[in-house]
């Protein structure tokens, strides 16, 4: 009798070697994936199997790359199925640029990690050669640019560490990561690379006059001059931190943006102006229609202070006994002071301060922006453009500029010019030049006579100070 069991087959198990090969292919002294395409969407592909080049030698290191190229063909044939048509991202089964340099780095790197620099030259070769086949000579030909650059800091990864040295105005940090971002997105598009791959030694004189010539094209040449110092500023604080090749010598670093004026071109500079005392009236006038801005403007021409000062005023900071306001802070160190309230805003002051105490802003009406960068005046400096043109006021005067002659400083300017021709005009006024300079926040230090003027002298008293402001008086019917 035969033994029932004798005719039950053994199990077959699967060799090692091939359950580690699923998916693979040895080509040459390298691996690559391969996946067969199912039989009905081989018509759509036009292959029978898609195949990746991994450009490693270690059947082990191309085990563990190849999930993610297997999981994402696989998700191609899945939206296939679906659609009936290619996915966007197929381009024929070849990793883009980014990919293959982002997994040979990593690789690169674990190789070094394990002691096993030897490898590094052979594992570079193998993926540029495949790269070629794949790809293309061109393409192999910027994969080798970028892999020698190994160890090179990417232009995009220490903007922040830059932008919080010294202390730079919220609009000009901003003005500088924009230009950071914009140079970046430009280059990867040139360079057919990915920004996280651009660094700071690809970037010569040649590179930057193209820039300047292509991808500041139609650009003002005062904002061409702005967006160049921003790139030029950048470049410099890399070279003192060591974010070039170690290779190259402090004293070899060339700063690939310091041109010439006439790369970057001229243009007629902006001629600002104060208002006129006809402009100060129609300004006014028409702004009365609308008290948060009426309020401010009146504000400004009877203070001299900037827009962002009158703004951020708050309760606590404003005396109405006494009719003087403190300005704490601002744009210069000189920019702290008392400032007499001029008896024409008294009926704007005590209608602002009812019911306010502390820090209640007295100009609550006026919205404050969002965004830093565009300063606490932003609103109204944007009503009295507004203004300003459809009113026509300097119309054409800025013809070949970027900027217009008056903006809303022309109300701080005016209060100027109506201060210094009293002091011009009146010997017996009881104020001079330095009392404007003192009421206004300029630092007066920097002045031939500011250290005996100023700092041995010592600041006008508020008496004086008054005398100035109520010297200016505003045009009739205002």
């Amino acid at each position: 009798m035969s033994n029932p069991m004798s005719r039950l087959k053994a199990p077959r198990i699967a060799s090692k070697t091939a359950a580690s090969m699923q998916h693979l292919e040895r080509r040459g002294d390298s691996f690559r994936v391969a996946v067969a395409v199912p039989r009905k969407l081989q018509k759509l592909f036009g292959a029978a199997i898609i195949r990746q080049p991994l450009g490693v030698m270690s059947e082990a290191e191309a085990n563990r790359q190849k999930p993610p190229h297997v999981a994402k063909i696989k998700d191609w044939f899945r939206y296939a199925e679906l659609t009936g048509q290619l996915p966007s991202d197929y381009n024929g089964g070849a990793l883009s640029l980014e990919e293959i340099v982002t997994l040979t780095r990593q690789q690169l790197e674990s190789l070094i990690a394990q002691g096993r620099d030897e490898e590094v030259d052979d594992v570079q070769e193998l993926t540029i050669d495949s790269v070629a086949e794949t790809h293309g000579l061109e393409m192999a030909a910027k994969l080798k640019q970028v892999l020698q650059r190994q160890g090179e800091t990417p232009i995009y990864l220490v903007v922040d560490a830059w932008l919080s040295v010294g202390t730079l105005k919220p609009s000009t940090l901003s003005e500088r990561r924009t230009e950071t971002r914009r140079f970046l997105a430009w280059a990867a598009k040139v360079e057919g690379l990915p920004e996280a791959h651009l660094t700071f030694d690809m970037v010569d004189r040649r590179f930057a006059n193209r820039y300047m010539t292509e991808g500041m094209e139609g650009v003002h040449p005062a904002t061409k001059k702005k967006r160049v110092g921003a790139l030029r500023s950048y470049w410099a604080w890399a070279a003192d931190n060591d974010h070039y090749k170690a290779a190259v010598p402090l004293e070899q670093r060339v700063n690939p943006w310091k041109v010439s004026k006439a790369k970057i071109g001229t243009a007629p500079k902006p001629k600002k102006r104060p208002f006129t005392d006809a402009e100060v009236r129609k300004l006014l006038d028409e702004a009365m229609a609308i008290p948060r801005y009426g309020d401010v403007l009146k504000t400004l021409a009877l203070t001299g202070a900037r827009v962002s000062e009158i703004v951020k005023l708050r309760a606590c900071d404003v005396n109405t006994a006494q009719r003087f306001l403190r300005i704490p802070d601002g744009k210069t160190d000189a920019a702290a002071r008392d400032v007499p309230i001029h008896p024409e805003l008294m009926g704007i002051f005590d209608a602002r301060m009812k019911g306010k105490t502390g820090q209640a802003r007295l100009f609550d009406d006026i919205p404050l922006p969002k965004n830093p960068a565009q300063g606490a005046g932003h609103a109204v400096s944007k009503y009295v453009g507004r203004l300003r043109d459809r009113l026509k006021i300097a119309e054409g005067e800025a013809e070949g500029r970027r900027q217009a002659a008056v903006d809303t400083h022309s109300f701080r300017r005016w209060f100027i010019r109506k201060a210094a021709d009293v002091v011009k005009t009146r010997p017996d006024a009881g104020f001079d030049g330095w009392t404007i300079a003192q009421l206004i926040g300029h630092d007066s230090e920097d002045d031939p006579l500011g250290l005996t003027m100023v700092r041995y002298a010592g600041v006008d008293d508020l008496g004086i100070l008054r005398k100035c402001v109520e010297a200016v008086k505003l045009p009739t019917g205002v």
